[in-house]
């Protein structure tokens, strides 16, 4: 019997013609304490992660490009400052401007940033991880994954909950390594988190849901008396 490694590598020959990037999108949703969980987070990610990434921080703008430079210097991944019609890429990190909110918005198979410079609007933080997070609910449905940071507040929980109708995946940071529990422990308060831990532990499980969903494709391109079971039913 094929061990879950060699089939995981197997789908990636064989749907590498086809298949450019994961089905998936992942958000992220951090304030105090966040851009350090954000950098421990991007350092443990491929350069070809096959997803896009979009993040809210709650940041002034005056030093949002300095820490969108300082990530793309450490990581393999390219970070930067999303602008308006911006497209989401696998491999790619974009931060949310720190003077508009971010939205998700979907043209076919093209996932683009639209951006909001208005006022708070009502919404507790600007930019807004919930705006953001019901946004990429909307457009991606199952295929959201939200994830919350060390953060003050409640910004997020709206949020995954919008997620979570849809039947997408929700992660917070733990008690143990947030610096402020505000944000990922309203989440899971509320009922809301599918997972919980470290940065490092989050790396960990964001390349094993990108793995999952390449094996599910891969099982689905299979005849039915050729399926393999590990678990994922």
């Amino acid at each position: 019997a094929s061990t879950f490694e060699e089939v995981i590598s197997e789908s990636f020959e064989i749907l590498a013609p086809t298949i450019l990037e994961s089905h998936l999108f992942f958000g992220i949703g951090c304030s105090t304490g966040g851009p350090q969980a954000l950098e421990q987070i991007i350092r443990n990610l491929p350069g070809d992660f096959p997803a896009p990434i979009g993040v809210v921080q709650h940041m002034p703008e005056p030093f949002l490009s300095v820490y969108a430079e300082h990530l793309n210097n450490v990581s393999e991944l390219t970070v930067k400052v999303a602008s308006r019609h911006t497209l989401f890429k696998p491999g790619t990190v974009l931060l949310a401007p720190g003077n508009a909110h971010m939205r998700l918005v979907r043209f076919g198979k093209n996932k683009l940033v639209s951006l909001q410079e208005l006022e708070n609007q009502g919404l507790g933080f600007f930019p807004s991880v919930d705006l953001f997070f019901c946004s990429m609910a909307k457009a991606m449905k199952k295929n959201t994954v939200g994830i919350i940071l060390s953060g003050m507040g409640k910004d997020g929980t709206a949020g995954a909950k919008a997620i979570k109708m849809v039947g997408g995946t929700t992660i917070v940071q733990d008690r143990k390594s947030a610096t402020v529990y505000g944000m990922p422990g309203s989440v899971e308060s509320e009922g809301l988190a599918d997972y919980s831990g470290s940065p490092e532990i989050i790396a960990e499980i964001m390349k094993k849901l990108v793995f999952q969903d390449f094996y599910t494709e891969y099982e689905q391109s299979k005849p039915n008396e050729q399926k393999t079971s590990f678990g994922f039913e």
